[in-house]
């Protein structure tokens, strides 16, 4: 098992929606950062923000494009990121909502006061107003998500060629280098023969002379 596989996805699913739970992680840790990083920044702050949506959806486009090698795999792994983050925030927004309508309704009501014709404000137009704003929301994360996806996918598309071209390189080589062959025995020659026949002959002689002397 590929353990780089088991952390960032090895398909653009799961590349889609890994992505799309550690952005919404940066995004809620940066909202409790932002109002120090507005004193300094202002409205650069905001853009920040956007830029986030962006870089996300890139590196979640390039990731899934890289294995694929197609940019659609790109496009859908941004989009389920994007479709996460909202989805995420959009449950923590209603919750809040929820469980501070009374609050929130005074507030919509004391805006409303200080227009003609007075509106009673109500709880229903209270969640109204918080699905309008949602929509939007989620319209203007998926555009950027998509985005970024579309360009990573782009270079992961690229990336995966490069990748193909080297293994393919690397087969061809391991192919063309010849196999070492094992050593063969020495082959005997008639000299060599000759050679191990007048040893033996010298040796029997030697035998010979040392009995007759004896």
């Amino acid at each position: 098992m590929n353990l780089r596989n088991l952390r960032l996805g090895s398909t653009p699913v799961t590349i889609g929606l890994i992505f799309g739970v550690i952005l919404t992680v940066v995004l809620v840790a940066f909202s409790f950062i932002a109002p120090y990083i507005g004193q300094v920044l202002g409205q650069i702050t905001n853009y920040i923000q956007l830029a986030i949506l962006v870089i996300f959806g890139f590196l979640a486009g390039r990731r899934a494009s890289s294995l694929r090698g197609k940019i659609s795999s790109g496009l859908i792994a941004g989009l389920l990121a994007g479709l996460v983050y909202s989805l995420i925030i959009s449950a923590i927004s209603m919750f809040t909502v929820f469980t501070n309508m009374d609050a929130i309704r005074e507030q919509f009501q004391k805006t409303a006061n200080t227009q003609k014709p007075v509106v009673q404000v109500t709880n229903g137009m209270v969640i109204q107003n918080e699905l309008v704003v949602l929509l939007y929301t989620l319209v203007l994360v998926l555009l950027l998500v998509l985005a970024g996806s579309a360009l990573g996918g782009y270079f992961g598309k690229g990336r995966a060629r490069l990748v193909q071209q080297e293994e393919e390189r690397e087969e061809v080589i391991t192919t063309a280098t010849p196999v070492a062959e094992e050593d063969e025995p020495p082959v005997l020659t008639q000299s060599s023969n000759g050679a191990r026949r007048s040893a033996a002959s010298r040796r029997s002689r030697n035998a010979r002379r040392n009995r007759s002397m004896n």
